[in-house]
C-alpha cells in the first residue's frame, strides 16, 4: 500500500479467493488516496485506489450486502448467571433469504445484549466520539472494540432495555465523529 504521503508499506493479507482479497491496512497509513498494488501468484500486477479516512464505520449484515439483518446474536444472561446465545436471523434456503428471529424481551429479569460485528470503531470507544442509536434513541455500548479472534473485526455489545419490548423492527446505527454507519434492523417482540 502506497499512501497519500508516498510511503509504501506491506499490508497483512488474511483471505484470498477468486473474487475477493481481505487485507488489513497498516495503522500508520496516511489519510487521503492510497494505491493498493497486488501481485498475483503468476506475477501479474493489479492496482486500485483506496480512499483512506479517519473513520468509516460499518455494521456487518447477515446477507453481506450492508442492508437488513445484522451479522449478530443475542446474549441473554439469566438471573442465575447462565448465558444463552440466541440468533437474530436464520437463512431460509427455500427463498434464499435471511429471515428475522424475533428477540424476546418479555422476561424483564434477564439481561439481554445485542452483539454486533463490523468495522470502524475499535479505536473510537469514547462516548464523545461514538454514538449508537436504536430507533433514533441514544443507547450506551457496554463494549466496543476489537472482536479478538479475527483480524480487523470489531464488536459492539448493546444492552436491550425491556422498554423496547413489542417495538417490532427497530433500526440500529453507529456514528463515529459524526460519520454514520449503515443502518441495520432487528425484530423485537
Amino acid at each position: 500500500v502506497r499512501d497519500a504521503s508516498g510511503i509504501e508499506r506491506p499490508a497483512q493479507v488474511f483471505f484470498v479467493s477468486p473474487g475477493q482479497i481481505n487485507l488489513l491496512l497498516p495503522a500508520s497509513t496516511s489519510l487521503g488516496v492510497a494505491t493498493l498494488t497486488i501481485t498475483s501468484g503468476d506475477g501479474r500486477l493489479s492496482q486500485a485506489l483506496l480512499p483512506v479516512g479517519n473513520t468509516a464505520p460499518a455494521i456487518f449484515t447477515a446477507a453481506a450486502d450492508g442492508k437488513g439483518l445484522p451479522a449478530a446474536y443475542v446474549l441473554r444472561i439469566k438471573p442465575d448467571g447462565r448465558q444463552v446465545a440466541e440468533p437474530v436471523a436464520r437463512y431460509d434456503s427455500a427463498s434464499s433469504t435471511w429471515l428475522p428471529v424475533a428477540i424476546d424481551l418479555s422476561a424483564s429479569e434477564d439481561l439481554v445484549f445485542l452483539v454486533l460485528y463490523g468495522t470502524g470503531w475499535r479505536f473510537n470507544p469514547s462516548a464523545e466520539r461514538m454514538a449508537v442509536k436504536i430507533n433514533d434513541l441514544p443507547v450506551v455500548a457496554s463494549f466496543a472494540g476489537p472482536q479478538g479472534s479475527f483480524i480487523g473485526l470489531d464488536q459492539i455489545n448493546l444492552r436491550l432495555d425491556p422498554s423496547f419490548a413489542g417495538k417490532g423492527y427497530v433500526d440500529i446505527q453507529i456514528s463515529i465523529d459524526g460519520v454514520p454507519s449503515n443502518k441495520v434492523s432487528v425484530l423485537i417482540k
